[in-house]
């Protein structure tokens, strides 16, 4: 059962700051329900949570809950933000382009920079940066045959966006028994792993790739988090290339290739919120450190998982993503770390301005100021 914002009640959307109607997706309501159908085969029983489909600056998909005055779970919702889908969108034609991308991602860097200044009420930041996204250069001419690969790519990372945050819920999040036993296992398994690649570094006499898996290593043994995230990617991607396989002419390696660039996108937005409007240092290698991690676990779960049945498709699918990661790094990865180093120093300066409030007698006009700008852009459209 899927339900509306209108019908729903104010607490569930408390500090979000929405677009008047969410985006209107068609497929999302049948593929919400054959995704729970896939989780039920798999065994798994738990409430399911009921679907809320919204837009916001935010741009989320995550699970919350309503509590009865026992203080206990009355009903679970899943959030799905559709502006995220809008944004993978930019981030997949920024994917797709071979003719000056950086123009295209400097140009949504700043958007992004613009919404989440909103979002945390940073008003001068956001008119600023709203600003830079209006005059940014940006020109993206594709072929019929280059926009039905984006709506292909874009299918199958709003499948999996939906799955992923589903493998929280029915894996982590229902219920606390499972979910330390899942880290447990999912952790003994990658140590391991690690030690083997670690151990074949030793061998070849590669000093710097031996110390980098060390890193890497002591991530996975002392991070809950990001072994969950792992499992959410590895999990949701082996249901969509199992259960969703020559769906519209799809093949197991489009749907991988698609699931891995929604990993990717959602690794730069959660950065983007939580680093750079912070100015930290090093954030660059953090990104670069987070996103390789995260591949070569995508990577050795699906091999390992297919291999049992169908080499073939491990042989393609490692050819694939490996591809896929170079040409994500140079035409998307590389020109939002650019972008990023470059407004640091701004940043700085700009966080130095007196902070505007609901009290001041410039919110409103600052307020939609910011909003006019952000919002021009996506009507003309």
């Amino acid at each position: 059962m899927t339900i509306t914002q209108n019908e729903l009640p104010e607490a569930l959307f408390a500090g979000i700051k929405c677009f008047g109607t969410p985006l209107e997706i068609e497929s999302i309501y049948p593929l919400y329900e054959t995704l729970l159908d896939v989780f039920m085969i798999e065994g798994i029983q738990v409430d399911v949570p009921q679907l809320v489909i919204y837009s916001s600056y935010k741009k989320e998909v995550v699970t919350r809950h309503l509590m009865n005055k026992s203080n206990q779970i009355d009903q679970s919702y899943l959030m799905f933000d559709t502006h995220l889908l809008d944004v993978f969108g930019e981030f997949t034609e920024c994917f797709l382009s071979t003719h000056h991308p950086e123009f295209q991602v400097h140009k949504l860097f700043y958007r992004l920079l613009a919404e989440d200044m909103y979002v945390h009420g940073r008003l001068h930041e956001a008119l600023h940066y709203s600003y830079m996204y209006r005059t940014a250069k940006s020109q993206v001419v594709f072929s019929e045959e280059r926009t039905k690969s984006m709506a292909r790519h874009l299918l199958v990372q709003e499948a999996f966006t939906l799955c992923h945050e589903l493998s929280h819920w029915f894996l982590f999040r229902s219920n606390a028994a499972e979910r330390s036993r899942q880290i447990e296992s999912k952790r003994d398994l990658w140590m391991k792993y690690f030690d083997d690649l670690i151990e074949k570094r030793i061998h070849t006499g590669d000093a710097k790739g031996m110390v980098l898996l060390k890193e890497m290593q002591q991530y996975i043994q002392t991070d809950d988090l990001i072994v969950e995230e792992v499992a959410c990617d590895t999990f949701a991607s082996i249901c969509l290339t199992e259960y969703f396989n020559n769906m519209n002419g799809y093949s197991k390696s489009d749907i991988a290739v698609s699931a891995f660039l929604g990993i990717q996108n959602l690794q730069m937005l959660s950065f983007l919120e939580r680093d750079v409007g912070a100015t930290k240092k090093n954030g660059a290698a953090w990104l670069t450190f987070n996103m390789t991690l995260r591949m070569k676990l995508y990577k050795h779960h699906l091999s390992v998982y297919f291999n049992n049945y169908d080499k073939e498709f491990v042989r393609v699918f490692n050819d694939e993503i490996v591809t896929a990661k170079e040409q994500y790094d140079d035409r998307v990865l590389s020109p939002f770390i650019d972008a990023m180093n470059q407004v640091q120093g701004e940043l700085m300066l700009l966080n130095k301005l007196p902070k505007i409030t609901i009290l001041d007698d410039m919110y409103d006009m600052m307020n939609q100021l910011v909003r006019a700008l952000l919002e021009q852009e996506e009507s003309a459209k």
